[in-house]
């Protein structure tokens, strides 16, 4: 597990390392009229657009047998990101590597 410690910055852009493969690019984005944080990603050939982000142990779990990573979501008191704030205060945003998914897979979803 890496965590990223993000900034309250609308829109921000980096690189999360994945143990054994290239780093995935990562774009997350405040929407104040939608009240969220969204997420866009390019990995390879894979990417994703525009994605509401929400807590969750696993927030990449649709395309696990397509990446070997997740993102797993985190908030004080189960709290949604929905302030632009929302990474400073209350939530955190985790890189998962394939050993963190077993173990997440059989925690949450056995």
């Amino acid at each position: 597990m890496k965590e990223l410690f993000l900034s309250s910055d609308a829109k921000q852009n980096f690189l999360a390392p994945i143990t054994g493969y290239d780093p995935v690019d990562i774009t997350i984005e405040y929407k104040p009229s939608q009240y969220g944080w969204f997420i866009s990603l390019v990995w390879g050939n894979f990417s994703i657009n525009n994605e509401r982000i929400s807590i969750s142990p696993n927030l990449l779990r649709q395309f696990k047998n397509v990446l070997p990573f997740g993102i797993l979501i985190s908030g004080f008191q189960a709290e949604e990101p929905i302030f632009i704030t929302s990474w400073l205060e209350n939530n955190k945003f985790v890189i998962l590597d394939q050993n963190d998914l077993s173990m997440i897979e059989l925690r949450y979803y056995a």
